[in-house]
């Protein structure tokens, strides 16, 4: 890739990176009733799917809002996994703390709305920020792969 197509696609990271993050903390900042009117609306819409996994009856709201915490961070993983690609190798220590970081944050923003901190979230979203990252490795890898047996 050159230099400015690099370019371009770390603006367009950045950018989503920016978007995320205020996605993940605009929530943060709902309170509590309006936080579970909004899961209790997803889960009804998501139940059906879910129920394929978890078998009928046993989607909770609980397990909705869990899994809402990995998917979030899940993508902030990717996105923080691609920028490092993009950036060098080196980067990727800063990246991983800045997930580490942001699932701090993002518990603590809660504090403030009266929804309280889970020490259980954290270590959620962080679990889903390394299922992002290794998502995002894993096609890099196969990529990198098919490219090498294609110049063969």
């Amino acid at each position: 890739m050159s230099k400015k197509t690099v370019q371009k696609w770390i603006i367009a990271v950045l950018v989503l990176l920016g978007l995320t993050l205020l996605f993940i903390f605009s929530q943060s900042l709902i309170g509590k009733e309006d936080s579970r009117a909004e899961s209790e609306s997803v889960m009804n819409f998501i139940k059906p799917l879910l129920e394929i996994f978890v078998g009928k009856g046993n989607v909770t709201l609980f397990l909705v809002r869990k899994l809402a915490h990995m998917t979030e961070f899940a993508v902030l993983g990717a996105e923080l996994t691609l920028l490092a690609l993009l950036l060098g190798k080196k980067t990727a220590g800063f990246f991983a703390l800045a997930g580490v970081l942001a699932a701090l944050s993002d518990e603590t923003i809660q504090r403030f709305t009266g929804r309280g901190s889970d020490l259980a979230d954290v270590w959620i979203d962080i679990g889903g920020a390394v299922i992002g990252t290794l998502l995002v490795l894993a096609v890099f890898l196969i990529v990198r792969l098919i490219r090498r047996r294609t110049k063969e």
